[in-house]
């Protein structure tokens, strides 16, 4: 088998092996819907689902992104979903493997860089708008340096990709900062090597201003670039926005790769500064997000590359490199078949984790028609704007900071946590209905409160219905026993669960050992239904 196939095969098959396996991001029903309306002609201006933020102002910028999951969604299903998502991962690793050939001319390299690179990308590649942050970062960075970093030639053209980007997601400050460094660097570079010529710095100069200019051609101008550069990171502890640590075992791949760039930059030979510049650039805003360690993959991807090769090409390596080619085969046949495995087993289908969304609890209310104002966490808000019975809403979802003020994302957050004045959240908003995870602090201050009434638990959730008059009817019915608790099987795909079951079964009325009381001794067994 020629070399150059084995190790393109590697690189592909680590890529399937990555992209392949679908389970449902928290924001997947809300890209969904909302994609769905902007598809239907509007845009909306203001918040719109929640009952506490109902006029806030949406500065929604992914608008290009969620059109496109909802057009993919209505024609495909979730099968098209993920088909959508490998086809653009794998687009993106494309274009990783091509800076890394176009800086190495070593396949060997390029398929080993490319196969880790991917590893290293794999919490980036969701059903999720930053997909596409993914793609346009690693084609301006691979445009940029086929020409060395210097404008000229199509990289023109990038002021293009731009437009399309700003309208697609906010990854694309990171694009354009990270591109800044690129040519920066080259030109500080040609500088220290006595090339200073004016010319070569207005160009450069106007390149970049031209990029920042095509940020402007969206719904909110220049407001959209102030609130990406000011607002849009929630002041809450959300975790893909934490700082990665560098004491534990988290993201081994990341620090792997984050050591051997430090290494190389510092000891490595034929270092080119915009790389250099780039990379640190990206490893140091992945540290302090860890949503950014994708792209701190892509950009450190030309460094890899050539680390790789200059170990490959080192005379000391020939007896390794038979061994290599076989293991490196024998590496991407078993993951195309752990990939195709996957796939077969997935039938089309993005998992939903009952374990990580209040399957359970949101079926009882549908089931039930119980409707009204829900608080619940941030992460199961879209979930919840989709599954609810109709006449619902929340008090929250994932949009963060884009539908909501700061003011109350805190409200939230003291509320989930039971910090001083937890309680904010309730007696300032109009709140019928509370879906708790167990292990968060409703679960426990709810329970023996006079205003709320527990009518329902399960493994991940705890419900909680307000006495207000507009959920009197609920209450009563509770008391009659005549709620329905479904112990059947769960639908855990998307966009599931519930489906509108009309079955006519009679209800299961609980047991008084179903409900939470101040009485009931830690780690007692209840029925599943609980």
């Amino acid at each position: 088998m020629p070399v150059r196939l084995i190790f393109h095969m590697l690189w592909v098959a680590t890529a399937l092996r990555v992209l392949v396996p679908s389970f449902a991001d928290p924001d997947l029903w809300g890209h969904v819907l909302f994609g769905s309306i902007l598809l239907g002609g509007a845009l909306p201006a203001v918040n719109g689902f929640a009952y506490t933020a109902a006029d806030h102002p949406w500065v929604n910028h992914e608008l290009l992104a969620e059109i496109s999951m909802a057009a993919v969604f209505n024609a495909g299903g979730a099968g098209g979903l993920i088909a959508f998502k490998v086809g653009l991962g794998l687009a993106t690793l494309f274009l990783v493997w091509r800076a890394a050939f176009h800086r190495t001319h070593n396949h060997v390299a390029s398929g080993i860089a490319t196969a880790v690179v991917a590893i290293a990308m794999t919490p980036g590649f969701m059903i999720r708008p930053q997909i596409f942050t993914l793609l346009f970062l690693a084609a301006t960075l691979a445009e940029l340096a086929k020409v060395d970093y210097r404008p000229r030639g199509m990289v023109w053209g990038l002021p293009l990709l731009f437009v399309v980007w700003i309208n697609t997601h906010g990854g694309v400050l990171a694009g354009l900062g990270l591109a800044g460094v690129g040519v920066v660097a080259a030109l500080a570079g040609r500088w220290r090597s006595g090339e200073r010529r004016l010319p070569d710095v207005v160009t450069s100069g106007l390149f970049l201003a031209t990029l920042a200019l095509a940020l402007l051609l969206n719904p909110w101008g220049v407001g959209l670039l102030d609130f990406l550069a000011t607002d849009v990171t929630p002041q809450v502890a959300i975790t893909e926005w934490a700082p990665v640590s560098l004491t534990d075992a988290s993201f081994p791949m990341f620090k792997v790769l984050l050591i051997l760039v430090a290494a190389y930059c510092l000891l490595g030979r034929n270092i080119r500064l915009p790389e250099a510049a780039i990379a640190v650039a990206a490893g140091i805003v992945a540290i302090m997000h860890q949503r950014h360690i994708p792209l701190f993959a892509i950009a450190a991807t030309p460094i890899i590359a050539t680390a790789v090769a200059q170990w490959w090409d080192a005379p000391t390596r020939e007896p390794l490199r038979r061994l290599a080619y076989g293991l490196c085969a024998v590496l991407a046949v078993v993951q195309l078949g752990i990939a195709t495995t996957a796939g077969i087993a997935a039938r089309g289908q993005i998992f939903v984790n009952p374990w990580h969304y209040p399957v359970q609890a949101v079926r009882f209310l549908a089931q039930n028609d119980i409707a009204g104002n829900v608080a619940l966490p941030f992460q199961w808000g879209e979930y919840a704007i989709w599954a609810l019975p109709s006449g619902s809403r929340v008090a929250v979802d994932g949009r963060f900071t884009t539908a909501y003020p700061q003011t109350l994302l805190s409200s939230v957050w003291r509320f989930m946590s039971g910090e001083p004045q937890w309680d904010t959240l309730l007696t300032d908003y109009p709140t019928d209905i509370v879906i708790s995870d167990r292990n968060h602090a409703p679960a426990t201050l709810l329970r023996d409160h006079e205003e709320w009434e527990y009518v329902y638990s399960d493994p991940v959730s705890v419900v909680f219905i307000r006495h207000v008059d507009s959920q009197a009817d609920t209450l009563a019915r509770f008391h009659g026993g005549s709620l329905r608790y479904d112990n059947s099987p769960l639908d855990t795909s998307f966009p599931g669960p519930y489906q509108g079951n009309t079955d006519a079964e009679a209800p299961f009325v609980p047991t008084a050992d179903c409900r939470l009381t101040a009485d009931t001794p830690p780690g007692a067994e209840r029925p599943d239904f609980c």
